[in-house]
């Protein structure tokens, strides 16, 4: 034991504080040969820091003695501590508060806010497991019954179709058969495959015979243009390199953004909410601008070309994604974009930089992000027309590319659209709007495919949480009346478990009897899809047909469907 020098009670040995004052006691105190135990690692013993926090708030109250003494007040001891806790908490917290974006810059944000959401979208998709993007094999039992021609009814009593397939990504391998049965007899099948590039045909029904050719080969002898395969099974790699590209290009990319070209701003926008009253709903957030001038334009090109020339990575991902091929249709480029024609793409971007960049910088191109809190609610690429930063097709603007994610009470709706979205290029709109109902979800999904005309519409009542294990559909009933047309069929379908594990959809299809099948007013089709398929490939003579072309290949079908037509008309007759 010893004496504090500065109020003389006792304190232990080895304190370097007076825990009564907090004055600070010597080391080593004369006429005390005591040593100090030396600290761990460079920190202070453990007993020493307790007494420290202990002096620090001792030598709080005493501040006054302290200052009359001509010292330094003793609470900034405690504010230095707060200070050194903040700093650590800081330091160890860092990667999870960037991650955050709290300290990102508007750009920064602008790239990583859509970078993050379209990754969340990708790993929602992964969820659902869609067939054929994941390995699965999977036998379908489909049988039918109708309703007003006691005839055709008596051909469907004890007839099926088979339908078994088998698929693998990872390998590049697909597989399915057709089985036709007609009361109770096999009649009519068909095999179909494609692995390691090779397409492969088979009827066994009608010949001993295997077609197989390099699909590769028959695409060339069909086209004037080489077309190169995407590789769609490269599914996770493709990923990675997407990631990569968006961080490498993004970075690029942010480089242009100048106090000119680049705006944010708080304020209002408006969403088409599917509501009860079907208006406009206003919302406040943030607003990011991205307008760049010819200029910018042409130095983005050009700078785009250098890097892309030799960058094997993004060649990769342009081939197996089919990306290379859908940015060729886009920006009318003469070829393919692949591997072997990156750097010809490269100098063609060069060349054709200020003419693009004059041509977009004409229509004002904008690129727009609108997040309400940190949830993404546009993404929008198009014309400006009226140069007023706001996207109005009435006035003839166009959106290239748009994504809506809408919420509003407990409606929520997901818009996805590539290509000219009030054109008629090649493109595709897909739209899903609902309604969350606690146990269900009641809503309305639609495809449409530009170019081609095609649409495709259902309405739905599922279960949330429940789907199936074979085509990851919800349980629940699907309306699809409207998309076989207004005067046209109508039909419904509802899925359900099965027994055994297995899932059936029950179709139903009413309004035939007037132009399409006469005499029957309603067909029902009953489906039962089970996992498990024995399927292989049938034996006969091998007849290789790499050089024919798709409309040869084409003819090979015309058979069996010949054959098929047969088989329709003995139930349903003329």
């Amino acid at each position: 034991m010893r004496n504090c020098p500065n109020c003389g009670n006792a304190v232990q040995d080895g304190c370097l504080f007076c825990t009564h004052c907090g004055e600070k006691l010597e080391e080593h105190p004369v006429g005390e040969g005591m040593p100090v135990q030396e600290a761990v690692g460079g920190e202070e013993p453990v007993q020493n820091s307790v007494n420290a926090a202990q002096a620090a708030s001792a030598g709080a109250t005493l501040q006054e003695n302290k200052e009359k003494k001509g010292g330094k007040p003793y609470f900034l001891i405690g504010v230095a501590a707060v200070f050194i806790a903040v700093l650590v908490g800081v330091l160890v917290l860092g990667k999870t508060v960037l991650s955050m974006g709290l300290f990102l810059s508007p750009k920064q944000k602008f790239l990583k806010y859509q970078a993050d959401y379209f990754n969340e979208k990708l790993n929602d998709l992964d969820k659902l497991e869609i067939f054929p993007l994941t390995k699965k094999n999977i036998t379908f039992t489909i049988n039918g019954e109708v309703r007003g021609n006691k005839e055709v009814a008596k051909y469907l009593e004890d007839s099926s179709i088979v339908v078994k397939t088998k698929t693998n990504p990872e390998k590049g391998s697909y597989q399915a058969s057709l089985l036709f049965n007609i009361m109770g007899e096999d009649v009519l099948d068909a095999y179909g495959e494609y692995a390691d590039g090779k397409l492969g045909l088979a009827f066994p029904s009608l010949e001993k015979k295997f077609y197989q050719g390099e699909l590769q080969s028959i695409l060339s002898n069909s086209y004037d243009k080489e077309i190169e395969l995407p590789n769609f099974n490269k599914k996770k790699e493709n990923r990675k390199l997407a990631e990569k590209l968006f961080k490498k290009y993004g970075s690029l990319l942010s480089e242009f953004f100048t106090e000119e070209n680049f705006t944010v701003e708080k304020g209002s926008f408006t969403m088409s909410i599917y509501g009860e009253d079907f208006k406009e709903k206003e919302f406040e957030g943030t607003i990011y601008r991205f307008k760049p001038s010819a200029e910018d334009l042409e130095r983005i090109v050009e700078k785009f070309a250098d890097k892309l020339e030799k960058d094997e990575d993004c060649a990769k991902l342009l081939i197996q994604s089919g990306l290379g091929i859908m940015i060729s249709n886009q920006i009318d480029y003469y070829g393919f974009i692949d591997e072997s024609r990156l750097s010809d793409f490269a100098d063609w971007l060069r060349e054709n930089a200020e003419e693009l960049a004059e041509e977009l910088e004409e229509k004002h191109i904008m690129w727009v992000l609108t997040m309400e809190g940190k949830e993404v609610r546009k993404i929008q690429i198009g014309t400006d027309l009226e140069d007023d930063g706001e996207f109005n097709l009435e006035s003839g603007d166009r959106t290239f590319f748009e994504c809506i994610s809408g919420r509003y009470k407990k409606i929520r709706a997901e818009l996805f659209g590539f290509g000219d979205v009030q054109g008629d290029q090649i493109g595709f709109d897909i739209w899903n709007v609902y309604k969350d109902n606690g146990k269900t979800l009641d809503g309305d999904c639609h495809l449409y495919v530009r170019g081609f005309r095609y649409y495709a519409g259902v309405e739905y009542s599922v279960e949330k949480g429940k789907k199936d294990k074979i085509l990851a559909l919800p349980y629940g009933e699907y309306d699809f009346s409207d998309a076989l047309g207004y005067d046209g069929p109508r039909g419904k379908m509802t899925v359900t478990a099965g027994k055994k594990n297995s899932t059936d959809y029950e179709i139903k299809i009413s309004g035939l009897e007037e132009d399409y099948l006469p005499g029957i007013k309603t067909l029902s089709i009953h489906v039962n899809a089970k996992e498990g398929a024995d399927l292989s490939r049938p034996k006969g003579k091998t007849v290789d047909i790499s050089d024919y072309t798709l409309y040869e290949v084409k003819e090979l079908g015309e058979a069996f469907s010949e054959e098929l037509s047969n088989v329709g008309e003995e139930i349903f007759g003329n």
